[in-house]
This record gives C-alpha cells, structure tokens and sequence, in this order.
C-alpha cells in the first residue's frame, strides 16, 4: 500500500560521526540513503549544524545511533516546522524525544517496545548482496571464519563450539586434511584468553573497504552470538518438586543480548559461505528451512552443522539456496520502498491523531 503527498519528502539523516567501520552509521544511513536514492527519493546525510537550512514540513529527519536526547531536543526545538523525527537503535534505558525508531531485529523491537513506531530495516551489506553466486571446491585445509566484535569471543566456550572445532579438526586431521580459523574483529589480535580453541587461528581486522574481498575466501561460517548451559539435575528436581516448576536436566538456557541481530549470519549467506549459527531468534528466522543452513546450541550440534559442510558439494547446494533466499528477502531497494512507505504512514497516522486532539481541544 502506498501514502502518497503532493511533495516528494526530503529524508535527512543526522551524523556527527560518520564511520564506515561502523555498523550502524554503515547500512542505516549511508547504504539507507544510497537505496533511496535509486528509487528515486531526496535522501542526504547533513550534520546538525546544518539540518535547519534545508528542511521543510514535508521532511523527515532521523538521528544517527549514539546521539543524544539533547541534542535531538535542540534540533527539534529550532525547526519550527511540522516534521517527524527518527532514531536509529537507541539505547533502552532512554526515552528519546523522537516519533519513531529503527532496528534491525525481533529482539530490538522487543527492547525498544516502549515506543509506539517501530520501523524494521534489516541490516543488509550493499556490496554483498550483488556479489554473483560463489562456486565452493573442495581442499585439503577447510577455512572457517568468525566476524564481529572480539568480545563475543568467550561464547565459544559455553556454546560448546571451542570443543567441536577441536573435534573437528581431530577429524580432519585422520583423514589427511586440516582446519583453519579465521577471526575478523575490531582489533588486530584481540586478547582471548576464554574459549579459545586449540587449532590453527589467523586474525584480521575488519575494514569495511576489504571485508567483502575477505569473506567469499571462506568455506564456512560461523556465528555464535549466545552464553549457553544446561540446566542443573539437583537443582532442577528440587525446582519441580517445591515449587512445581518445570525445568529439565535437558533444557537449553540461552543468555543474549537484548540487541542481538542477524546481521552476522547475514553476511555470510549474501556471500554464498554456508554458516552454522547459535539459537537466536533472528537466526532462526533465516534458518529455519535447514537448506539454507545449520543452527547449533552444544557441542554435538556445532560438530554435526559444521561435519555437513566440509565437503564442497553439500555446500555449494547450502550456500546457493542461502543466497537465492536472501537475495529475495531483503533486497535493499525493496526495502527502501518500504522505508518509504512506514514512514509515510507514521507521518499520515501523526497528522489524524494531531488533528483529532485539536478538535477536541476547540
């Protein structure tokens, strides 16, 4: 369904600290502003100091992640004009003085519930999604690849992945093969003392510029995102017992965090490298058909998901329904339509409920 006004709306995004290496500032402004640019809308990155020059009621203005309520209350106060104003990913703890919000997932949205908009804009690469489909062969040495911030790096060891990669390698090993790891970060060798396996690692870190020339070198990737343990026997019978609560010996108990996304994992599956991914639900959400890859919560599950890609010919058939699958979902110019068009009905849904309330008042 589309809104349509008498004027096309300039869409302005805020940034006082544009990075590229910077996820958010990366695919929900610049890469943003680049898809609605193609269709054909007013989309342009300004600094604060410069949004009061341009802007008109017809506009939208919507804040980088990271800036502050007062400063989206100085802009808001200066423009005395009837616009609508957005925030990307705020932090949960404040209430931002703006109409709507973007995020990038389920667990986001739940976060950010305290705000009656919410606008998904899933976190898709630009440069991945127009790579063509990448043709796997099989080698002696099995490279798989981590991405993200070195501070995930701990879940190996709960998740059970730090021991499957060990097994793994075991096995690769007897049958005259090997394993290599591959960490992409934000520092050039993190710290990792916690769930550091015991194979062979390499360590690069992430630029923006050369990470979609990285990551299609790889024939696997991985994607643990959550803490994980099982719950505990004694204390389980006596939850049951005492208290009637359920709680088997068998349960999966997952922590994450409240922002997790599939952007990793996402990644992966542009780039036609077949991952295994922990339990989260975005991840579910992109791999609950098992053709477009693996979920894993343990040591065994880890270990099965990764056994079923060391051969090329079963990753090839992973990788290519992945990218087909999400090639489809989450092409960007499609979803810079519907940007366009949840915007546009905020704007139109704002307009009735503001009048609605004059009336009343007169």
């Amino acid at each position: 369904m589309h809104y349509n006004y008498c004027k096309q709306p300039d869409i302005f995004f805020i940034s006082d600290r544009p990075d590229m290496n910077r996820g958010s500032y990366r695919i929900w402004v610049d890469y943003l502003v680049k898809s609605l640019t193609l269709i054909g809308f007013s989309a342009k990155i300004v600094h604060s100091n410069n949004i009061y020059k341009e802007v008109t009621n017809e506009s939208f203005v919507i804040f980088d992640k990271g800036l502050s309520a007062s400063l989206i209350n100085k802009v808001r106060s200066e423009i005395m004009l009837d616009v609508l104003f957005g925030s990307i990913n705020p932090p949960a703890k404040d209430v931002l003085p703006v109409d709507f919000v973007i995020v990038g997932s389920r667990e986001e949205a739940s976060r950010l519930s305290k705000y009656t908009n919410i606008i998904y804009v899933p976190l898709v690469e630009l440069p991945l999604h127009y790579l063509p489909f990448k043709v796997h062969a099989d080698r002696e040495v099995i490279k798989i690849c981590y991405h993200g911030n070195a501070l995930h790096l701990s879940s190996f060891l709960s998740s059970g992945l730090k021991l499957a990669l060990e097994d793994l390698q075991s096995e690769l090993k007897a049958a005259q093969r090997s394993l290599e790891l591959t960490i992409i970060s934000n520092v050039e060798k993190p710290w990792w003392i916690i769930g550091k396996p015991d194979i062979n690692i390499k360590y690069l870190k992430y630029d923006w510029q050369t990470f979609p020339l990285q990551i299609v070198n790889y024939d696997i990737g991985i994607v643990p995102n959550c803490y994980n343990r099982s719950a505990n026997r004694p204390i389980s019978y006596l939850l049951k017992k005492v208290l009637n609560m359920e709680l088997s010996d068998s349960d999966i108990i997952l922590r994450m965090k409240s922002k997790s996304n599939f952007g990793r994992l996402l990644v992966f599956m542009q780039a036609g490298v077949p991952a295994v991914a922990d339990l989260t639900p975005s991840h579910l959400e992109l791999l609950g058909n098992l053709r477009y890859g693996f979920c894993a919560s343990n040591r065994e599950s880890w270990l099965k998901g990764l056994r079923q890609l060391i051969y090329a010919s079963e990753r090839n058939k992973v990788a290519n329904e992945a990218k087909k699958y999400v090639s489809e979902k989450f092409d960007p110019v499609q979803w810079a339509q519907n940007f366009i068009e949840d915007i546009t009905l905020i704007k139109k849904l704002t307009h009735e409920k503001d009048l609605k309330l004059s009336l009343n008042l007169n």
